[in-house]
């Protein structure tokens, strides 16, 4: 009698869990959460977050400039 069985559950949700997300995915994810717990208003976080990305991007260039370097 299936009525007595407990329900089954199935999800037909093809997104894979976030553990299996690329790395920027889950940083994205996390940093969302960190700024939402905060409640920021937008533009601060937008401003803040042109902030990072230069220091990102100065990084990451001189990082290409020293592998430049020693090679």
């Amino acid at each position: 009698m299936l009525s007595d069985c407990s329900p089954v559950m199935m999800t037909t949700d093809p997104t894979p869990p976030l553990s299996q997300a690329p790395p920027a995915v889950q940083l994205a994810v996390d940093l969302i959460m960190l700024l939402e717990q905060h409640a920021l208003a937008p533009d601060v976080v937008l401003a803040a977050l042109g902030i990072v990305k230069a220091d990102y991007q100065r990084k990451a260039k001189s990082a290409v400039t020293t592998d430049i370097k020693t090679e």
